[in-house]
């Protein structure tokens, strides 16, 4: 069982030595944008060396995989009073969350010192952060609870935590799990603490692995496996020592591998009929599960490694054991990657480094957004994070994507129903190039739960080059949906895996909740477009702008005596919606504008001559501004945290219902570039939580409470707003909340604060225009 020493710092930096054989620095997180335009794999390139030791050098984030991950950057902390005097302050200006996060390093046997170093940025950038508790592992040792240091009376800026880890498989594993707020990690270093010299880890790029073995010829010795309750099987049917004389099984275990970036070919021997086993294994690819042609002894497929680490999970079926006899890892040729965040407004990064761009690429079906998030996998190191379902599309449509040349591909298909609650309520096809590739799809009759993730993998040999075309089409009383797709290359082409696809779902088909097998992708013969085969693919991703209308004009606003009765309070009309205002009623000259459709796809042009303009920019490193961006947005969780849904709900008591259908829920900031002076800010809400759930549903007063703050400050905050109480009811726009506020800096800070109510802030629009006298 690992020991742990909490040391608590203010201007120390490392506890191990910096002479080392091994000595493996790990700079988490990272500063770049999470941009699909730049490639849909993310590249942090924030490698960093050391200011008070030259030789030590943190790479670059790697390594990792987890539940909910996510990366934060505070930008720079050299100008941070709280930073003052501590070394390589750069380290903490990066960090890696989530609800579980792991980092899997192929290391030589020995014994090893595990520096993790937290930095407590958090409550030097905003008051009273929520208290954070996390658990560590490492090495598969033992569970210590670790209380950060903001909660306590007097944090320290910086915490270095430590642990001894004696590693005999090769591989040191780490792992950090929330018990409240998310966990959080700035930096790791391994140690071995012996002679002078620092690693960067030169990753190999293939492993031949002797499961259960030693090695022999160009296998390995049994190595870089995790997982408990594992057993060597061995059988002296050979004259000749080969890796398919010895085995590895267990209940659960795989093995996790650091490798160079790109496509590799994965092949896996089971050592059938050598061995007294029972039934196939369940195979997981980076966490994806793979069907397995009928009664195979051996499997070949593809993955791709974007962060340094492939993960191969093997389970027993129905409380049987996997067994394996080898592992071959070899590279696949070139890399094209298309990944897509179906619905989504924004791109998304997954847990394992994957760009999922915006919605793009489709023809047909509605935008959806949710406001609770799904239950992940419960398989290892899923390649998903919750963002990937907050959105999704539905309805009978399509993908046509960009894959560009002819080859065999893999097609990682993500769903979570929110809505089902049996099975055969919603079922349907996926067809590629016209083919039917997924049968009778039943998301709620596989997961067995709605709010419940399913990864489907099905593969695709086309013939011509060019797009990819996915449809998706069914008859039961609910329509498919999607939520995410990524496309990969593979080694091909893949022999067929299934029969003749099944016939399409029928509509007279009665709704039960009688559970059904699990889907087991199709492939039908080939068209002249392409086949459905197995195999991956990738190709660069580039977010296309969004379609938008432009609008000029001039800035409505009614004086009471224009629009009959008001509440009490009340200095106008916005939208046709009344105004609550903090001070003098403000009327817009023409100087200054700027408004954002929070968690909107699209422009919106309002009857009152105002553009709305699309919620498509995040911030970088937390709050810098993006170069020649009018405004950005980034919640207490980082650029990527919060999340936007909507309504196709009739908004009543408006004449703009567009400003009140989406809204962005979360802690969220919106920083807004705009000259020094003085400006109104209004902002528009409604209650539009979906009505089908009892969790998130917003039905009565009191139960989604939040404060606005202006100016990053809380002194003169709008407090108290309740959009249903506002309103009077769901689907009703509330009053418009309006402040004068007086500006010297460069940007305008508007904040949206919890009251610890039950349901996170939420913000449907944001209007900003300038009181000053007008230009000359």
């Amino acid at each position: 069982m690992a020991t742990f020493v909490p040391i608590l710092f203010s201007a120390i930096l490392l506890l191990v030595p910096s002479a080392a054989a091994f000595d493996l620095g790990i700079n988490c997180g990272g500063p770049s944008s999470v941009n699909a335009s730049s490639g849909a794999i993310y590249s942090p390139g924030n490698n960093y060396t050391s200011s008070t030791n030259a030789s030590m050098v943190y790479q670059a984030d790697a390594f990792y995989s987890g539940t909910d991950l996510r990366i934060v950057s505070y930008g720079n902390l050299s100008t941070n009073a709280s930073f003052s005097g501590v070394p390589d302050v750069a380290l903490y200006a990066t960090e890696r969350t989530g609800q579980l996060i792991r980092y899997d390093v192929n290391v030589p046997n020995g014994n090893y010192s595990v520096a993790l170093i937290i930095g407590n940025v958090a409550r030097t950038l905003r008051p009273s952060p929520r208290i954070q508790v996390q658990n560590v592992i490492v090495d598969q040792g033992g569970v210590t609870p670790i209380v950060e240091p903001n909660a306590t009376v007097n944090p320290s800026i910086v915490e270095i935590l430590t642990a001894q880890a004696s590693v005999t498989t090769g591989l040191l594993s780490i792992v950090l799990t929330a018990a409240g707020a998310p966990a959080r990690i700035s930096a790791i270093r391994i140690s071995d603490n012996s002679t002078t010299s620092n690693s960067s880890l030169a990753l190999p790029t293939s492993f031949a692995i002797n499961s259960g073995g030693a090695a022999i010829g160009n296998y390995t010795a049994d190595a870089y496996y995790y997982g408990t309750s594992t057993t060597i099987l061995s059988t002296a049917q050979f004259f000749i020592a080969t890796p398919q004389q010895d085995a590895r099984t267990g209940p659960d275990f795989g093995y996790a591998l650091n490798l160079a970036r790109g496509n590799y070919e994965v092949d896996l021997d089971f050592g059938t009929g050598l061995f007294n086993t029972t039934g196939q294994p369940i195979v997981l690819i980076q966490g994806v599960p793979v069907t397995l042609p009928a009664n195979a002894s051996s499997l070949t497929t593809a993955a791709y490694v974007s962060n340094g680490l492939l993960t191969i999970g093997l389970r027993g079926a129905n409380g049987s054991n996997a067994t394996v006899a080898s592992v071959n890892v070899v590279p696949s040729g070139n890399s094209r990657l298309v990944a897509v965040a179906a619905g989504s407004p924004q791109d998304v990064l997954s847990g394992r480094g994957i760009v999922f761009s915006r919605d793009q690429y489709f023809t047909g079906g509605t935008n959806y957004s949710l406001a609770s998030n799904v239950t992940l996998p419960s398989y290892r190191s899923a390649e998903v994070n919750s963002d990937l379902y907050k959105n999704g599309r539905t309805g009978n449509f399509s993908y046509s994507l960009p894959v560009g040349l002819a080859g065999t591909y893999l097609v990682d298909l993500h769903f979570a129903d929110p809505v089902a609650s049996g099975a055969g309520q919603r079922v349907f096809n996926v067809s590629a190039q016209n083919v039917i590739v997924a049968p009778n799809v039943d998301i709620y009759a596989t997961t067995g739960a709605n709010f419940t993730a399913l990864v489907l993998q099905v593969p695709v040999n086309l013939t011509q080059g060019g797009n990819l075309t996915l449809s998706f089409a069914g008859t039961s009383p609910l329509p498919p949906l999607l939520n995410a797709v990524f496309v990969h290359s593979a080694p091909g082409p893949i022999p067929a895996i299934a029969p003749a696809p099944a016939p399409a779902p029928n509509l007279q088909t009665p709704v039960t909740s009688a559970a059904s097998p699990q889907v087991a992708p199709a492939v039908a013969p080939a068209t002249s477009a392409g086949t459905a085969v197995p195999s991956p693919a990738v190709t660069a991703v580039t977010a296309g702008p969004a379609s938008a209308p432009t609008a000029t004009s001039a800035f409505g606003f009614l004086a009471p005596s224009q629009a009959g009765s008001f509440p009490s309070g009340a200095t106008g009309l916005i939208a046709g919606v009344p105004v609550l205002s903090q001070s003098p009623p403000a009327v817009n000259n023409g100087k200054f504008s700027f408004a954002v459709l929070c968690g909107g796809f699209s422009d919106y042009v309002s009857t009152f001559g105002v553009t709305f303009k699309a919620d498509d920019t995040p911030c970088l490193n937390l709050r810098d501004m993006p170069p020649g961006a009018p405004y950005c947005r980034f919640d207490d969780n980082g650029a990527n945290g919060g999340f936007a849904a909507s309504t196709e709900q009739t908004i009543t008591g408006t004449t703009d219902p567009k400003i009140f259908q989406a809204e962005r829920i979360g802690t969220n900031h919106y920083l807004i570039v705009v000259p020094a002076g003085r400006y109104s800010v209004n902002t528009f809400f409604a209650e539009i939580s979906p009505n089908d759930t009892t969790i998130f549903n917003v039905n009565e007063p009191g139960q989604r409470v939040l404060n606005i703050e202006y100016l990053g400050i809380q002194e003169g905050a709008t407090i108290g707003v309740d959009p249903f109480k506002d309103a009077g009811g769901k689907f009703k726009a509330a009053p418009v909340r309006a402040r004068t506020v007086q500006l010297d800096g460069p940007n305008l800070e508007v904040y949206f604060r919890g009251t610890g109510t039950r349901d996170e802030p939420k913000i449907s629009a944001i209007w900003v225009y300038s009181t000053d006298s007008p230009l000359s």
